[in-house]
C-alpha cells in the first residue's frame, strides 16, 4: 500500500486536521502541542503497553518521554504526501523504542569502573582466607589420610571385582548342578 493513499481505519478529514497544528507548532505556537499530544498519545501507548513487561517500572516514563522528543525533533520531515501523521510517528515511536533496547542490552553488559574496582578488592579479601584453607586441605591429604584413603579405595575395588567374579562363578556353578544356588 503506498503511503500517501489513506488508511482503512482513518478518515481524510482525520488526516487533514492534524496538518494544521503541526504548521502552527513548527512555526512555534506550542499551544498547537497540546492538541497534537491529545490525538497521538494513544498510539504512543499502543507501541509501548505489549513491552512494558520488559522495562522498569520507573523506566516507561522515560521512553515515553524519549519518544515524544524524537517525535518533536522529526516533526519537521513529516510530509503529509507521502503518509498520515499517525504513520510517521508510529515508525518514530517504533524506532526509539527499538533503540532503547539496544541501548540497554549494550550498557547492561558493562560495570561501572568505581564498581569494578570494589569488586576486585572485595574478591581479593575473600579469596585469602579459601586459599589458605585450600592448602591446609592439601597438606593434610598429601599425609596419613591420602595412603589410608587411598588404601580403602583399592580395597573397595577389590571387593566390587571380587564380588561380580564370585556372583558369576557362583552362577556358573548353579548351571553346572553341582551345588543349588542361594
Amino acid at each position: 500500500m503506498p503511503l500517501f493513499e489513506k488508511k482503512p481505519n482513518e478518515t481524510c478529514s482525520e488526516a487533514e486536521s492534524m496538518i494544521e497544528p503541526v504548521r502552527r507548532f513548527l512555526a512555534g505556537d506550542h499551544h498547537a502541542f497540546e492538541s497534537i499530544r491529545v490525538h497521538l498519545e494513544p498510539l504512543i501507548q499502543s507501541v509501548i503497553s505489549p513491552r512494558k513487561r520488559y522495562f522498569y517500572l520507573d523506566q516507561v516514563d522515560d521512553v515515553r518521554q524519549d519518544c515524544w522528543i524524537e517525535v518533536i525533533q522529526k516533526l519537521k520531515y513529516w510530509d503529509p504526501a507521502r503518509g498520515t501523521l499517525k504513520s510517521f510517528m508510529y515508525k518514530c515511536v517504533q524506532h526509539c523504542v527499538t533503540n532503547y533496547f539496544r541501548r540497554s542490552q549494550y550498557f547492561s553488559k558493562f560495570i561501572a569502573s568505581d564498581d569494578l574496582e570494589d569488586r576486585l578488592s572485595t574478591l581479593a579479601e575473600e579469596a585469602q582466607p579459601s586459599f589458605e584453607l585450600e592448602l591446609a586441605i592439601k597438606n593434610r591429604i598429601n599425609s596419613n589420610v591420602a595412603r589410608y584413603i587411598m588404601g580403602r579405595v583399592v580395597i573397595a575395588t577389590y571387593l566390587k571385582v571380587f564380588d561380580k567374579t564370585r556372583s558369576k562363578l557362583v552362577q556358573d556353578v548353579a548351571r553346572s548342578g553341582l551345588v543349588s544356588p542361594r
